[in-house]
């Protein structure tokens, strides 16, 4: 199951400003940030379909955090480009260590597990090089990690628009988190 934690959210109310950026002159105004006419504009401006521009002040609210993700899932988030992992947690150094009975998400099979604990024991009894490389190919795609991230709201719009029925509940877990930001609904024009 995806798990977000230590959120933070970056910029909503400069970002609003420079969403004006194109039609103002001169020395850029950061005072009364979030006025009426600010919000009216981001609203307009970030409920366009993405893909015309409109929107790209968006990529100035960033958010920030930590995220529990199976190596499934994880796979599908590197297809977007600002979707960065800042660190992880290895599992070439951590898979020897790790409590198989809580890494693997709820639809891993156990019999899966049951074989990666005994590679795990075929390694920890004789430690070469062939059996650290069995064991870590051999790990499930429902290993469960946590990782620093960071991205922001344009990439989170276009991840939910294409992933909110997706068909692997961590995605919809996801979808569901990111109705939790400050006002991404009033921003993005996502329906949940």
């Amino acid at each position: 199951m995806t798990e977000l934690d230590n959120v933070q959210v970056h910029g909503l109310e400069r970002a609003l400003r420079r969403a004006n950026y194109s039609r103002s002159v001169g020395r850029p105004d950061m005072t009364d940030l979030g006025n009426p006419s600010d919000w009216r504009r981001g609203r307009r401006l970030g409920s366009i379909p993405g893909g015309k521009g409109h929107d790209k002040f968006l990529r100035g609210i960033v958010v920030i955090g930590d995220l529990k993700v199976t190596e499934t899932q994880l796979i599908h988030i590197d297809t977007y480009h600002w979707f960065e992992i800042t660190s992880a947690q290895s599992k070439m150094y951590n898979l020897v260590n790790m409590d198989y009975a809580e890494a693997f998400s709820e639809y891993t099979d156990g019999m899966q597990i049951a074989r990666l604990m005994h590679l795990r024991d075929k390694y920890l009894s004789d430690p070469t090089s062939d059996n650290f490389e069995r064991l870590q190919a051999s790990c499930p795609l429902g290993l469960e990690r946590w990782m620093g991230f960071v991205t922001n709201y344009a990439s989170l719009k276009t991840m939910v628009n294409q992933r909110k029925a997706h068909r692997l509940e961590g995605w919809r877990d996801f979808c569901e988190w990111a109705f939790t930001l400050p006002h991404f609904a009033v921003l993005t024009g996502c329906k949940p």
